[in-house]
């Protein structure tokens, strides 16, 4: 009975999926377009709406069929990439401080997803949960809201930094046969 029902359930999960990742895209979109013009408040509220319908989308990718499971993994390192590569670029000269840890928070977002992929590929199970990765970005555009944001990126590093080392951890732990 329960094999008859995971079609359905997976063709329900599609449907959310599609919608829901879009819409992270369009407000990623958004989000490097108001950072490039000098409006990080702005940026920040909108890819706080991005972070949150990736959150959303989250549980239907597992649910759903490989393709919606790898987009929903690609679009994360891309919200990312469209919050901190325009920061970088934008505060180059101003703030090199910011510039900074944008770039830093780039590679940590980045390493943290080829672990999380990496990892799959060999057969583990990941270290983290959807929410400790939108926390992150979150966390970034909390700040840029606020106004802070070096804060903002100083706590997207600090927060990508443990989802990397929770990956690379699970891996560890599974690799030398102890509980994941």
């Amino acid at each position: 009975m329960v094999e008859s029902t995971r079609p359905r359930n997976v063709r329900r999960a599609n449907a959310l999926v599609l919608p829901l990742l879009a819409a992270s895209a369009a407000c990623a979109l958004g989000a490097a377009a108001l950072l490039l013009q000098g409006h990080p408040a702005w940026a920040g509220a909108v890819g706080l709406l991005g972070t949150a319908a990736l959150a959303a989308a989250g549980p239907a990718t597992e649910a759903g069929s490989p393709r919606a499971r790898f987009a929903g993994r690609l679009m994360e390192p891309v919200l990312d990439a469209a919050l901190l590569t325009p920061l970088a670029w934008t505060n180059r000269a101003s703030d090199p401080t910011a510039a900074v840890l944008s770039l830093v928070g780039l590679g940590l977002g980045l390493l943290a997803a080829y672990g999380r992929a990496r990892g799959a590929a060999l057969g583990y199970a990941t270290g983290t949960g959807l929410l400790g990765r939108a926390a992150r970005t979150g966390a970034l555009c909390l700040g840029l809201m606020a106004g802070s944001t070096v804060a903002g990126l100083w706590a997207y590093c600090a927060l990508a930094a443990m989802v990397a080392a929770g990956e690379a951890i699970a891996v560890v732990k599974q690799e030398r046969g102890g509980a994941s």
